[in-house]
């Protein structure tokens, strides 16, 4: 019984939201108690004109949309059925059922959009509502479990689901307010994963970062990067040369996508010196020198007025930064031109050194 009141309140939420306009023949239906039957859902969001129905709805706890069973991390996603006019109020049904054409669609249409998983979902194949009844409502049912486990690349993307309703027993239906977009954002119910997981050079990441010189200068390779207790630590030792060396890590983006980027660095003893991060799918070659100019970056160098490289500074790139490229400095954001690339750390010197130099907490996030 509590279960059910519970259920009612939410179906009541939605419908006090989408009001008694939630489209202009809606209103005039109820206006002159002409019997229709509808999925409150479908106008909910913007009364009709597009039928998405977000979940979470707004964060809003007076609107909330969904319920998430913990314990067999389930989720149950509200939907239902209502009957307008003025009539007196009798038992009828209604078939309900996927589309799939109109998810296809929906999933063009939407950032990030992909299909929910048919093996991930649950629904009923029909909805009733007893006698003095006006709606019921059922539940499109998420294994979150399944979800997690079988498509963890999900976990950034929105998840699609076109659900309608046919076949009344009694009454018809508003054929504008028949089907619902159903849009989950899947980053409010799974763990993102870092797109960079090794950004934060913890143990066993040295493997996955690469180090390579650019030029074949000495000293040793191996002296002048090493990811060791947590950071990255790159240093040439006292000797000043004229060097490039190239550290970089893979990635995979999405194009045309938005992303924020960031980077901690502390820095000292600098001269002639530059460092720089670099997005590209240019990879580094060994050998050769590395032309950053078409690729997103920021930096430092040892010119720039001060505070600059060749200054001991400490700060977070890109706003730290003196020079970038397609990376807004103030909030490191960028759209993405490319999929399978790497992230770079350019440190190069001119007759000098590079001095010593700790990076931590790299890191790139969808927007």
């Amino acid at each position: 019984m509590k279960r059910l009141k519970e259920n009612k309140v939410l179906l009541i939420a939605l419908l006090v939201l989408i009001g008694f306009s939630s489209c202009s023949e809606d209103a005039t239906d109820k206006q002159w108690g002409i019997t229709k039957i509808y999925m409150p859902q479908a106008s909910v969001l913007n009364g009709g004109l597009t039928n998405n129905y977000p979940v979470p709805l707004n964060n809003n706890v007076a609107t909330k949309n969904y319920e998430l069973d913990t314990v067999t991390n389930t989720l149950k996603i509200v939907l239902g059925v209502y009957r307008s006019g003025l009539q007196t109020l009798e038992a009828y049904s209604v078939k309900v059922a996927v589309h799939p054409d109109s998810t296809s669609s929906v999933v063009s249409q939407t950032l990030k959009g992909v299909e929910l998983p048919a093996d991930t979902y649950t629904l009923p194949t029909e909805a009733s509502v007893a006698n003095g009844e006006r709606q019921s409502i059922f539940y499109l049912t998420v294994d979150l479990n399944k979800l997690m486990t079988k498509y963890p690349g999900y976990a950034a993307k929105k998840l699609c689901l076109v659900v309608g309703i046919s076949d009344p027993t009694k009454y018809e239906l508003n054929p504008a307010l028949s089907r619902t977009n159903v849009i989950i954002n899947a980053s409010a119910f799974m763990p993102v994963p870092a797109i960079l997981q090794d950004g934060s050079f913890d143990t066993g990441s040295e493997q996955n970062w690469l180090l390579t010189s650019l030029d074949g200068t000495i000293p040793a390779l191996t002296d002048a990067a090493k990811v060791a207790n947590g950071v990255l630590t790159m240093n040439y030792g006292t000797t000043a040369v004229t060097r490039s060396i190239a550290v970089y890590h893979p990635i995979s983006l999405e194009n045309g996508v938005n992303y924020k980027f960031s980077a901690q660095a502390t820095w000292s003893g600098a001269t002639s010196a530059e460092i720089f991060f670099v997005l590209s799918t240019v990879k580094p070659i060994t050998g050769q020198n590395y032309v950053k100019t078409n690729n997103y970056f920021t930096g430092l160098d040892a010119w720039m007025p001060t505070p600059n490289f060749s200054t001991s500074g400490t700060g977070t790139f890109p706003q730290a930064g003196k020079w970038e490229n397609g990376i807004n400095r103030s909030s490191g954001e960028f759209k993405a031109n490319f999929t399978d690339g790497y992230v770079i750390i350019l440190a190069t010197t001119w007759g000098g050194n590079i001095g010593n130099v700790v990076i931590d907490n790299i890191n790139i996030e969808a927007l």
